[in-house]
């Protein structure tokens, strides 16, 4: 095992040069063991940014367990979880009861002889007991493993299998079944635990028990259970922040989940960083409120819900299973975040619910679609746009809509995961609840790039999170790129320290000076911010061999029709680029599923009626063969056409589909990303008609 140059329960380190580190410990030109490593068990030393005038360490290295003895000590009595358990019925876990409730998990990990460094898996929805197994786990230095509820069991199967899975907890007997199912090929796994059934009086089969069954084997003997907590403590005080301790399955586009393994370090340092950048904003220690609903198995998550809870003590407000279904409001009025993230769809639909409103309350709502956009600096937002007439007039109506979504006292609002349209983001900054574009990837922990409320520009995902580092690689580009556009790199004590047993992919992300390659295009804006134009990986090489963005296209074109759902660019090797389009469609929540249904949403049918005179349109199918709804995206197409940067950028058919994008139906990942590659295949025979004309040219 590597050793590092700091130890947590010391207060002397070593300072060396990364030449110096690489001459010490005889680490090669590929820098394996100094920047990255794809064994579970290898230390990864921590590069340190010093402070220029005290020449201090900007954030001290600390282990997960340091932080939550630390909170024990400090806010033993102050709440910690908050979960619903009835409809109304709220209770809350104080720091005391979350380490009392950790530590048990961590005995009976001994107990049932877990191997020392094997890893849990944890599936379920968002729940303290997810978050007490993961704290747990690592207690006990051995591995967490966050796996999507919505894993298939083949899926389940690959993540349990190449992260040496020894125990499966499971929020209950349906995700326990997909276990059950494959449980021949997992020989390694030695039990399954329930957390929503305390104890079984029947089990279903021998590897399976309830949550309280699995907590009480580590205090079943007293002698035992001394020598456990023994173990724990000698185990706590030998964990060092270098060592994984956290593996996040990317959900990717294609092939296979790579494991991104994240230390201590790693996590500690994200989450203590991203908090102290607010610390101008007012938040305070201890007081501030998270609403917890998107994967926890997640990397963004694990920073906004599980790195904010240990780290600056954030209370986390658990949200019911059904919160994308219709319910997430109500859990945001109860709470109150004062801190609150979204992927752009969540934020689209919060805009939806307000605008539906308006017909029976005929205030701000719907004034906005003419709202004075001269008020609104666009280029970077300062602080607060009450000082505009327009919302000054109107702050009453104003405060009402946030109180009706839950985030009147919100203090810091983002959006991650994918760009959102800018009429969103300018709705929402008109009824002063400015929303920052946050940028980032499992690799780096989540986020690497935000702003502040007092300083965020719009168009862009901010600046680097202090002590990181960000370069252009200006090798690759996009057709009209800028001068200094490039694939987006960065580096910093947030980056992961390789992905679990696959070196090829490992070097091919990592290089050997420590900067991760994104895969994003991008630039460098004079005020500092940071600007995304594309994605190497999703780049289109038209056959005269442009590369072009699909992104920018989508993205502009979904900002001036706002019926739409998805576009997806299309012409890869093609002389012209086309597009597959849907409209905003009501969604089936059956089964625990988000299942678009052929069902357009309110807000579409009023569009089409008071915009387009178009009524009796009330379905997907109707919209394809109405002529006025088709002409009006022929035009929206054909707007968007002429703000492209060149003909070959510009869209010259397109094909209207009958169902929406979903996770279940193949074209989006769990994080609601675009599948190109099977959304391509799945629709490959609409996607040819559109190229009948081309291919006979060709032949001619």
């Amino acid at each position: 095992m590597k050793k590092s140059n700091f130890r947590p329960n010391s207060q002397e380190f070593v300072l060396l040069s990364v030449e110096g580190y690489k001459k010490l410990a005889n680490i090669d030109s590929s820098c394996k063991n100094l920047y990255w490593t794809t064994d579970i068990n290898t230390e990864i030393p921590i590069k340190y940014n010093l402070n220029d005038d005290k020449g201090l360490v900007s954030v001290t290295p600390k282990t997960l367990p340091q932080c939550l003895v630390e909170n024990v000590k400090t806010h033993r009595d102050w709440p910690s979880m908050h979960a619903e358990v009835a409809k109304d019925e709220w209770t809350l876990w104080t720091w005391g009861d979350v380490w009392k409730i950790s530590f048990n998990f961590a005995k009976s990990l001994l107990a049932f002889g877990v191997t020392h460094r094997s890893a849990v898996n944890i599936i379920g929805y968002n729940h303290p007991m997810w978050i007490f197994a993961f704290y747990g786990t690592i207690i006990a230095d051995n591995v967490a493993v966050g796996v999507y509820m919505t894993s298939t069991p083949p899926a389940c199967e690959y993540v349990a299998d190449h992260s040496s899975c020894e125990l499966v907890v499971c929020e209950d007997l349906k995700q326990a079944e997909k276990y059950l199912s494959i449980i021949d090929k997992l020989p390694k796994i030695k039990g399954i635990v329930i957390w929503s059934i305390p104890k079984f009086e029947t089990r279903p089969h021998s590897l399976v028990m309830g949550w309280e069954e699995f907590l009480s084997l580590g205090s079943q003997v007293q002698e035992d259970s001394v020598r456990y907590v023994e173990i724990l403590h000698d185990r706590m005080e030998k964990q060092v922040p270098g060592m994984c301790c956290n593996i996040v399955y990317t959900s990717g586009t294609t092939g296979n989940p790579k494991g991104v393994m994240l230390t201590h370090d790693t996590m500690y340092f994200m989450s203590n960083k991203y908090l102290k950048s607010w610390d101008t904003e007012g938040l305070v220690d201890g007081k501030e409120r998270v609403v917890s609903y998107l994967p926890l198995s997640h990397s963004a998550a694990q920073t906004y819900d599980i790195g904010f809870n240990y780290v600056g003590k954030v209370q986390l407000y658990f949200a019911r299973p059904c919160a994308l279904q219709g319910s997430l409001v109500d859990t945001l009025k109860h709470a109150k975040p004062t801190i609150f993230w979204a992927a752009p769809r969540v934020w689209e639909k919060l805009e939806l619910k307000l605008k539906e409103k308006a017909p029976k309350s005929p205030t701000l709502v719907q004034k906005l679609p003419s709202w004075d956009k001269e008020s609104y600096p666009v280029q970077v937002h300062q602080a607060s746009s009450k000082t505009s007439e327009y919302l000054s007039a109107n702050f009453t109506d104003v405060r009402d809509m946030q109180c009706e979504i839950g985030l009147e006292e919100s203090k810091i609002l983002m959006v991650t995961s994918a760009p959102m349209k800018t009429s969103t983001l300018e709705f929402f900054k008109s009824i002063d609840l400015p929303v920052m574009n946050v940028y980032g990837m499992s690799e780096c922990n989540g986020p690497e790039t935000s702003g502040k409320p007092s300083r965020f520009a719009e168009g862009s995902v901010g600046f680097p999170i202090e002590d990181t580092h960000i370069k252009i690689d200006t090798r690759n580009k996009t057709a009209g790129g800028l001068e200094n556009e490039g694939e987006i790199c960065f580096r910093g004590r947030n980056n992961f320290i390789g992905y679990l047993n696959n070196e090829e992919k490992t070097r091919e992300t990592l290089d050997s000076n420590g900067y991760i390659h994104s895969g994003d295009i991008g630039t460098f804006e004079d005020d500092g911010f940071v600007r995304i134009t594309g994605r190497i990986k999703e780049l289109i090489i038209t056959a005269g061999g442009e590369n072009i963005a699909p992104v920018l296209i989508e993205d502009s074109f979904k900002n001036i029709c706002p019926i739409v759902s998805n576009m997806m660019a299309v012409g890869d090797g093609k002389k012209y680029l086309t597009a597959l389009i849907t409209l905003k469609v009501e969604i089936d929540t059956t089964n625990g599923k988000n299942l678009p249904t052929k069902n357009l949403t309110l807000f579409v049918k009023t569009f089409l009626e008071e915009e387009l005179g178009v009524t009796g349109v009330v379905t997907t199918e109707d919209a394809i063969k109405n002529k006025k709804v088709m002409e009006y995206l022929q035009k929206m197409v054909e707007k968007n056409n002429k703000m492209a940067a060149s003909r070959a950028q510009t869209i010259k058919k397109f094909r209207l589909l009958p169902t929406d994008f979903s996770f279940e139906g193949g074209e989006l990942t769990p994080t609601l990303k675009l599948r190109r590659g099977p959304t391509l295949d799945k629709y490959a025979e609409v996607i040819d008609e559109m190229y009948i004309d081309q291919d006979m040219t060709s032949k001619i």
